[in-house]
């Protein structure tokens, strides 16, 4: 159900450095298939902004006054990873390419490949994400606006914030 987008490579060697967007919607299965790649060694480590919010245990203790924070704390691990790792899986939902694009613009400058996997909604209907996938408390109203302005074609899509434009 996935779609493969290969961007930019910025060296064809087997071993280069690669960073993975992994996209989709809350429910779609994003660190699943993380967990999966990693487990299949097709990446070293994985990086999501919900990573902020987990404590010791793994409980998850969301609080959307620190999502700006979760952000921040998650693009910061990223890079520190693609500094010093071969394959970085990044996996958040990425509605919008402008939510993308502080990555793909580390990656370009630094010569890394980007590599882009869009899960979409896994096939499934907002309301099965809501009601039978989402382990976050993704309120429907957001899952359903997400899913209607989701960027298919990211790639043609307006790399600037909505409030920029």
């Amino acid at each position: 159900m996935s779609k493969v987008y290969s961007v930019i490579n910025h060296n064809n060697k087997e071993d280069s450095q690669e960073c993975i967007l992994l996209r989709g919607l809350p429910g779609s299965g994003k660190t699943t298939k993380a967990k999966e790649m990693i487990q299949n060694d097709e990446a070293d480590i994985f990086i999501e902004a919900d990573q902020f919010f987990e404590d010791e245990e793994g409980n998850y203790n969301f609080n959307i006054e620190n999502i700006m924070e979760a952000h921040l704390d998650c693009r910061f691990r990223a890079f520190n990873a693609l500094s010093n790792m071969k394959k970085v899986i990044i996996s958040n939902t990425f509605v919008y390419r402008w939510q993308m694009q502080t990555y793909i613009d580390y990656c370009n400058e630094n010569k890394i490949n980007i590599k882009v996997i869009c899960l979409f909604n896994s096939g499934f209907t907002p309301e099965q994400l809501f009601n039978e996938r989402c382990q976050h408390n993704v309120p429907f109203d957001r899952i359903k606006l997400w899913y209607d302005t989701y960027e298919h074609d990211w790639e043609n899509a307006d790399t600037r914030q909505p409030w920029k434009r």
